[in-house]
């Protein structure tokens, strides 16, 4: 038996509204400011892929892992204040704002610095160390030694193919061609440079031929002169039986090298010019000094000259009865 008719029957369901179409720009706006809204700033870990710096000075690239990849840009403002230099294959920590690119629909990291991963933990070692060595009484102004005002032989520690052996060989050739330079090639960069700069100080030390001892470098990211923040150089250096002058990096790279050395120049050139004089102000010292002996002795004779007359116009030289006559 069929079923009595509702008295209710259904009626037809309005066919659901469609909902206002978005434009793409539209749409890539709500994304940016969900982004910008939601995320914090964040540092990110991972290796360097396609980097390029086109004209505008703005630097583009990829951040990666086994899975994933993240666009990153650092604009030249911020690039201008960030020490460290990069190339693709790096393992980098980058730290900014997520963030998207609504031009291309791109979610991407506005980059507020970056550095090596792993050189924050370089960071903390170095400061432990420095407090260790500062203990110890290796960076005490008592334990400096005064350099020998004209050296006979140098001791040079530096790489031979960088630009900072070319500026001290010149400025030693300019100012002081009397000294011999005694050359100890040594790796000079990164951390695996360490042992090679402490083998060639122990060795020009051990010889005991030289007068002063020259530690230099040019300039760099701090993973470049990381080496120079180890302990196997500082110990090397704090150990050296003959004076020691550092000269490494830029005018604003201070290393434990420079705190523990003897003295410490702002650049390799800088430590060059400590080591010795100046030929022409010799020359003009010397001329000085002639010119003052030369007064001094003319006055000399002219006081003996002036005594001398003095006693032959005497009266008893003129009348020799009165000598005479006084015995």
């Amino acid at each position: 038996m069929s079923a009595p008719p509702s008295p209710h029957p259904q009626q037809p369901q309005p066919a659901p509204s469609k909902p206002r179409p978005f434009t793409v720009s539209e749409v890539l706006s709500q994304v940016r400011s969900c982004l910008d809204d939601n995320f914090l700033p964040l540092a990110v870990k991972g290796e360097v892929n396609d980097a390029r710096q086109p004209r505008s000075g703005h630097l583009y690239f990829t951040l990666r892992d086994r899975n994933s990849r993240l666009r990153i840009v650092c604009f030249r403002s911020t690039l201008e204040r960030i020490p460290h230099r990069m190339r693709d294959g790096d393992e980098l920590v980058v730290w900014g704002r997520i963030t998207a690119y609504p031009a291309t629909g791109n979610v991407q990291l506005v980059a507020e610095g970056f550095e090596p991963a792993g050189l924050g933990e370089a960071m903390a070692q170095r400061e432990r160390l420095r407090r260790q060595l500062h203990q110890e009484g290796l960076f005490d102004p008592r334990r400096k030694r005064a350099l020998p005002p004209f050296p006979r032989r140098i001791g040079l520690v530096t790489s031979p193919t960088g630009s900072a052996i070319e500026d001290v060989l010149s400025t030693l050739a300019r100012r002081y061609p009397a000294a011999e330079v005694l050359l100890a090639p040594a790796r000079t960069n990164g951390l695996a440079a360490g042992p090679d700069v402490a083998a060639a100080l122990r060795a020009l030390d051990q010889r005991g031929e030289c007068d002063v001892l020259l530690l230099v470098r040019g300039g760099g990211s701090r993973e470049d002169l990381i080496a120079f923040d180890g302990e196997v150089v500082v110990r090397a250096l704090s150990r050296c039986q003959t004076p020691t002058v550092v000269g490494v990096g830029h005018e604003d790279d201070t290393t434990l090298a420079d705190l523990v050395a003897d003295r410490r120049a702002p650049t390799p050139t800088g430590a060059a010019e400590l080591v010795v004089p100046e030929r022409g102000e010799l020359l003009a010292e010397l001329r000085a000094r002639g010119g003052r002996l030369e007064r001094a002795l003319l006055e000399r004779i002219g006081r003996e000259r002036r005594r001398l007359d003095a006693v032959g116009r005497a009266h008893a030289l003129r009348v020799p009865e009165l000598l005479v006559a006084s015995r």
